[in-house]
């Protein structure tokens, strides 16, 4: 148990405690403190729609250099079938060189190199 202070002129360690302001200076530090984050949201707030105006504007850019009636399906549907056809077009090729590989009596290796292909699954 803490013994009693033995000397009351000195202060005690509650005393040492910074003075709390009256309470209307306290609620006029409170309200310029409140001003001041609501000057700063402000200044956020305005920054954040200009972004957006500027973004919108950027989109509605792009999207007048698109042709008409494009859109994200559209494009990967376009993209499909151009895979589609390079697919059948590269299994026509195959075939092409491995009947040519047939008549001579070599391997298909050679004849892709000869043609200068890429090996079957490059």
């Amino acid at each position: 148990m803490p013994s009693p202070n033995p000397n009351p002129a000195s202060p005690s360690p509650t005393s040492n405690r910074p003075s709390t302001p009256t309470s209307s200076s306290a609620s006029a530090s409170e309200a310029e403190a409140e001003a001041a984050k609501i000057a700063t949201l402000h200044t956020i707030l305005t920054h954040q729609a200009s972004t957006l105006a500027t973004a919108k504007h950027q989109l509605s850019s792009l999207a007048a250099q698109l042709p008409l009636g494009t859109t994200p399906t559209h494009i990967q549907s376009a993209h499909i079938a151009l895979l589609h056809q390079y697919n059948t077009l590269r299994d026509i090729g195959t075939g092409l060189l491995g009947m040519i590989a047939e008549a001579r009596g070599v391997r298909v290796g050679e004849v892709f190199e000869e043609w200068g292909v890429g090996g079957l699954g490059e």
